[in-house]
């Protein structure tokens, strides 16, 4: 359960950086 916060962040984070190089 403990790997689970970090993966989503993880995700979150690739996710958010991806967004802002298609914006950018």
């Amino acid at each position: 359960m403990s790997l689970c916060g970090p993966v989503l962040l993880s995700h979150f984070t690739s996710i958010a950086l991806f967004g802002v190089d298609l914006l950018g």
